[in-house]
């Protein structure tokens, strides 16, 4: 019990705080159930005020996200070490700076234009699912020795009273119509389950390139027995 104890404070120590994000979106309180018991969804929409979405506060809540969305974990905990902020300011304004071009660099260089959508996506993941995102694909994707496709994100989860824990492979899509990007969305999913060379391929990246070293060594462990079985 205390190992899960420790592994849950772990875990919930790599989230990013996004207690602000449900200012910006509200669940649709909607009942929903698919018959399939390994099946849930839960839907948001972006909150009013005085009659018109607060889409600027959205944008500039997702901004602020940018830095631990863009950057692996290991680069920021390493610039924020032993900062005095009255003297090294400059090495926080070099994060975002950093951040900042990497997310330009990858609306620029692919054709998807779908890194906004990856970004909301990263912010539910873990906002929703309290699953801390475990690869900055953004950070990949924009290494040119480094071609990385599949899924949009990779996050964790961690069910501490079944002692579970869940790799969720995110999808992101975004479309005028609900319906057109769900399909979409289900279209991608079902391709990565029938392609077991893409889903290896995932787990790779999750083993060799994710910010698993940002936690103790004995949890490191325990989720590479998880990942490899």
């Amino acid at each position: 019990m205390n190992d899960q104890l420790a592994l849950a404070g772990a875990m919930t120590a790599l989230l990013k705080d996004h207690a602000g994000l449900g200012i910006r979106l509200k669940e649709v309180p909607f009942d929903w159930t698919s018959g399939m018991h390994r099946l849930t969804g839960s839907f948001h929409y972006i909150t009013f005020a005085d009659g018109v979405p607060t889409v600027q506060e959205l944008v500039e809540y997702l901004y602020d996200c940018l830095i631990p969305y863009c950057l692996p974990k290991s680069k920021v905990r390493d610039a924020l070490q032993g900062i005095d902020p009255a003297l090294d300011y400059h090495r926080i304004v070099r994060l975002g700076d950093d951040a900042k071009s990497l997310f330009i660099k990858a609306k620029n260089q692919l054709e998807s234009g779908g890194e906004p959508g990856e970004l909301i996506l990263y912010a539910l993941l873990e906002w929703v699912l309290k699953a801390p995102r475990l690869v900055s694909k953004m950070y990949l994707k924009t290494n040119n020795n480094m071609p990385v496709h599949g899924t949009d994100g990779i996050h964790l989860g961690y069910d501490e009273a079944k002692d579970l824990l869940t790799i969720y492979f995110g999808e992101s899509k975004i479309y005028q119509s609900f319906s057109s990007a769900a399909d979409a969305a289900f279209t991608s999913m079902a391709e990565l389950l029938a392609n077991s060379g893409q889903i290896s391929r995932e787990i790779e990246i999750l083993n060799n390139l994710s910010d698993l070293n940002s936690l103790d060594p004995a949890f490191r462990a325990k989720i590479a027995d998880y990942i490899n079985p």
